[in-house]
Formats: C-alpha cells, structure tokens, sequence
C-alpha cells in the first residue's frame, strides 16, 4: 500500500503529491517532501555540476581484539536496556553458526562489528569521512537537520 500526501512547495508554493513510503512511479527521486517535481528537477540539474566535497567511507578499526569487543558487546547487552543492533548473516551450510552484528560506542567512535560464532571470519569498522579538497580523514558523525 502506498500512502499519499498532500503537500505544497517551499518555492513556487504549488500543491503537489507526496509519498511518504515511496514513489509509486518512475520519478521515484523528484519525490520530495520539501519541492514539487518541477522544483525538484530545478535542483537536480543544477546541483550535476557541483562535485562532492566529502566521501563517506568505511576503514578497519584497529583499537579493539576481537576477543576484548566481544567481552564488551556481552557486556552491554546485560547492562543497557536498548542498544543499536544490525541484521545478521545466516549461515545455510551450518544454522547453529551465529552471526552477531551491530554498533558499539568506543573513544566517542561508533564502531560497526560483525563475527560469526564458529569461523574466524570478522569485520570491525569505523565509518569516516574524507574531504576530497584537503585529502583529510575525520571520523563520520551523523547529523541530522532538525530545522527546514
């Protein structure tokens, strides 16, 4: 089912159909809860020309073990009552190999982990930022825009 909204634009103050669980059509990335498409197709046009200025990317984390990560996400799964979790991978050769995904928040860094419970197949990574002027690597802080 998709839901419809009616909205008016920021710019030309039309009003337009919006879809707020997605667009029913081919036009799927004019759909914006902000601009009506012809505003939208503005935008995108005119924004083709400028180049990123900010690359987000991921890089192994090298501050934990394996072995002191998985202490601490046992950890905090005891002690916090709601924590940031991923969806795991499914073994089909082996159900009982578990994978454990999610978040963990080490040095103000959120640390992305994936292991499996019977291989020693593992990911530990730090989502960054890497300004394509400077070349300067910072880590990713996600921000949201709170006020149109």
């Amino acid at each position: 089912m998709t839901t419809q909204a009616i909205y008016r634009c920021t710019h030309c103050l039309v009003e337009y159909t919006y879809y707020p669980s997605g667009c029913p059509y081919t036009k799927n990335r004019l759909n914006d809860d902000t601009y009506c498409p012809d505003c939208k197709q503005v935008i995108l046009d005119v924004l083709k020309n400028v180049p990123p200025r900010v690359e987000r990317f991921t890089k192994p984390y090298d501050g934990i073990t394996l072995e002191a990560l998985k202490e601490r996400v046992e950890k905090e799964r005891n002690e916090k009552l709601f924590r940031r979790v991923a969806s795991p991978l499914f073994d089909m050769n082996d159900p009982s190999n578990d994978n454990i995904a999610g978040w963990i928040k080490i040095d103000e860094l959120d640390i992305f982990y994936s292991y499996w419970t019977k291989r020693n197949d593992y990911r530990i990574e730090v989502e960054m930022e890497r300004n394509l002027v400077t070349g300067k690597e910072y880590p990713w802080r996600e921000i949201r825009n709170r006020y149109p």
